[in-house]
């Protein structure tokens, strides 16, 4: 089998790195592979629109045609295409796992190239194209190798070697074992590719920098026997035999530039008042100091119990009124409700998920309605989890007449929040009532999710 195989991926730089062993390069733009039938620069002579801008491009022998095509891995799932042409999928399935560096070769010389992965230094080795477990297991190299896969020794069968620095170490076999070729090529911070260059059965090794390819024809130090350019410095280097003539010849897959990330700052904020000189006002404040720069991170849970702690003197906390079923009490403490309310409700227009609440029995008017929170510790407790995908940091600030709690993050979710008026009265101004509210949450995608909560308050309707 002539010019089979190459491993190329790219970041998020000009740098590619941790190579996806199988055929030659390609070129793409968003998520199409620009492919080269020829090893010297020009335009593309295919383009193929495949996959999506984020999958790990991928390119081999399939079907044992002698023709290489593109393919994609996405998570631990593989999507193979038997053409070099837009379309669904020949062959799909999960193989490894999502953090594997894929390979691809024709491990057992029968002329399909298979997939295969590498987690850490071991490679898992399939000779079907297709779910289950590895028919070769072994290891080779260092865990922060680069590998490149090839038919060293033009047997017919590929095999694996490791790029460390600008060295390469190549066997040939895959079993575990010492290198069998030893050579310097290159720079350290080169992409390498694998191909069979001049067509003669062997590949040989080839790095791109920036946009320029230095081929050579032997598997040894010295210098490049080809020097061309292709594609952009940021395309992610691919290659492969296109054309089945026994020679392969180059290609990159282009990836969009990243989208610039949003800057960090308030995405949500919330106060509620306080009467000047309340002797409440001490906890509120001493509180709001315990979480002041508390950070969430992605899909984390956030208990506001555990973040304040402990109300004890020796943390600054006094006596003050506490709610104890439908009492009014004095306890170490009282008035950190407050402190939940308005954690509640920053929390609810940033989006973020409410796992747990309960507001209180009574009402008080200098809480929103329905949307508010008591606490209690160890037995009544607020918690959050964000489910957005960047860290939250929790700010607090208080004034002599106010509290506030504010969410710096990345904007994520839009939130639309709405209250109903009071329905079920009974006992006029004062008296109990019911209340629902709720909010419409919009996420980057588009999609949204609605929630209705409903409270019915024990006295306080305010008429």
């Amino acid at each position: 089998m002539l010019g089979r195989l190459l491993l190329c991926v790219l970041t998020t730089g000009a740098l590619l790195t941790a190579p996806v062993i199988g055929a030659q390069p390609a070129l793409a733009d968003d998520n199409a592979f620009f492919l080269r039938n020829v090893p010297r620069g020009g335009a593309a002579d295919v383009t193929v629109r495949y996959g999506a801008a984020d999958d790990h491009p991928l390119v081999g022998d399939w079907n044992g045609n002698g023709t290489t095509t593109v393919g994609v891995r996405r998570g631990s799932r593989f999507l193979l295409r038997n053409a070099n042409r837009g379309g669904g999928a020949d062959l799909g399935f999960h193989y490894g796992r999502a953090d594997d560096t894929p390979v691809v070769g024709d491990w057992n010389g029968d002329g399909t190239q298979t997939v295969g992965v590498r987690r850490g230094d071991r490679y898992f080795i399939r000779n079907r194209n297709s779910g289950g477990p590895a028919d070769l297991d072994f290891h080779f190299g260092r865990a922060a190798d680069v590998p490149v896969v090839g038919d060293w020794n033009g047997d017919g069968t590929q095999t694996v070697g490791v790029r460390r620095g600008n060295r390469y170490f190549l066997r040939n076999a895959n079993t575990g074992g010492p290198a069998d070729l030893d050579f310097r090529f290159g720079r350290v911070d080169d992409v390498p590719i694998v191909g069979d260059w001049n067509g003669d059965g062997v590949e040989t090794v080839g790095v791109r920098r920036g946009n320029t390819f230095y081929l050579r024809n032997s598997n040894s130090g010295g210098p490049a026997d080809l020097t061309f350019r292709f594609g952009r410095d940021t395309d992610v280097a691919l290659a492969g035999d296109w054309n089945a003539n026994g020679t392969t010849t180059v290609g990159v897959r282009r990836v969009p530039p990243p989208e610039p990330q949003p800057q960090v700052g308030v995405v949500s904020s919330f106060t509620t008042p306080m009467v000047a000189g309340q002797a409440r006002n001490t906890n509120i404040r001493r509180a709001l100091e315990y979480i002041d720069g508390d950070v969430i991170p992605p899909g984390a849970r956030y208990s506001l119990d555990n973040a304040i702690g402990p109300r004890t003197a020796e943390r600054g906390f006094i006596a003050n009124g506490f709610i104890s079923d439908g009492s009014l009490i004095s306890v170490r403490g009282g008035g950190v409700s407050q402190v939940a309310v308005t954690v509640l409700n920053a929390a609810w227009f940033s989006g973020i998920d409410i796992v747990s609440h309960r507001p209180h029995s009574i009402y008080f008017t200098r809480y929103p309605m329905c949307r508010e929170a008591t606490i209690s510790q160890r037995t009544i407790d607020l918690v959050l989890r964000n489910d957005s995908p960047h860290p939250i940091t929790i700010r607090t600030e208080s004034t002599a007449t106010s509290a506030t709690v504010r969410f710096e993050s990345r904007p994520w979710a839009q939130v639309r929040s709405f209250t109903t008026a009071p329905t079920n009265v009974v006992g006029g101004t004062g008296g109990a009532f019911s209340v629902s509210c709720g909010r419409t949450i919009t996420y980057p995608d588009g999609t949204s999710r609605r929630e209705t909560y409903s409270w019915r308050y024990n006295e306080g309707f305010p008429g």
